[in-house]
């Protein structure tokens, strides 16, 4: 089987999140759970960012998420961290400039729709910052307030920074084809997106996205816990593409992007 990487999961509490019911407590992962579905899928490496980080829940400030996902990312050595930054919390992007410096920390992560800011609101402040660290960033895309298109203008402004629109085909309109638009209107070549949506199991849609974009401009993600990891992965497996395009979803684009030289010694397997 070929290896994989998920650059796109959660852990920690789910409260916060909108599910209801038995729905939110069959999401409720214990770490080694995750790990136990991580192996099953031969997944090697994830990259998580705090749940509660996302939609706030209890007393736990978005700082004190971040922070526990640290502790984790150095305690796992198959784990890897996005630093959730919110635009009207200052302190998350003097934490996030920390966690940077940190080999297990991958890049920022935004969620305008959870946080409650349209991308254009905020996205000048987001991308300056990143831009100042050459971070990447990975953003939830798709819903009212994050259409993919409007991250086109940031990808162009800001070069050097690398742009993960999650959620291929998540859409408020009915129109799956969002995120591979904006990626063929980017000038810079530096917009990206993963395969964490569950529009991505449509039959086909992964195969037309990598016809239009290139699969070299697409990531497994599993968005764990709200999907089976092994589901998510098991689509990339079994689309009607090369091998060598189903190397570059699951793990080759991410090593790509993530682990240059000054990585590599960070990262070792499940």
């Amino acid at each position: 089987m070929i290896k994989a990487i998920d650059v796109h999961g959660h852990f920690g509490p789910v409260g916060g999140f909108p599910q209801k019911g038995k729905e939110k407590e069959l999401m409720s992962l214990t770490l080694e759970e995750v790990e136990k579905s991580y192996r099953a899928a031969e997944i090697e490496r994830a990259f998580i960012s705090p749940a509660d980080g996302i939609f706030f829940f209890g007393d736990r400030t978005l700082e004190e998420a971040n922070h526990i996902m640290y502790q984790l990312s150095m305690e796992k050595e198959w784990l890897y961290q996005w630093a959730v930054v919110h635009p009207e919390i200052p302190d998350s992007f003097v934490q996030a400039e920390r966690l940077l410096q940190s080999e297990k920390c991958v890049g920022i992560k935004i969620h305008p729709d959870a946080h409650g800011y349209h991308i254009s609101e905020y996205g000048s402040k987001i991308f300056e910052f990143a831009s100042r660290y050459h971070a990447t960033v990975e953003t939830h895309s798709g819903d009212r307030l994050s259409p993919p298109e409007a991250f086109t203008v940031y990808g162009d402004q800001y070069p050097e920074v690398k742009i993960l629109l999650s959620h291929l085909g998540n859409n408020c309109d009915g129109d799956v084809t969002h995120h591979v638009r904006a990626i063929q209107n980017s000038k810079n070549g530096n917009l990206f997106t993963d395969t964490s949506s569950m529009k991505s199991i449509l039959p086909g849609l992964i195969e037309w996205a990598v016809s239009e974009i290139g699969s070299e401009h697409i990531l497994m993600g599993t968005d764990i816990p709200l999907h089976h990891a092994g589901m998510m992965r098991s689509r990339v497996d079994y689309a009607a593409l090369p091998i060598s395009d189903k190397e570059n979803i699951l793990y080759k684009n991410a090593e790509k992007l993530f682990f240059g030289e000054t990585r590599q010694k960070g990262g070792t397997t499940l």
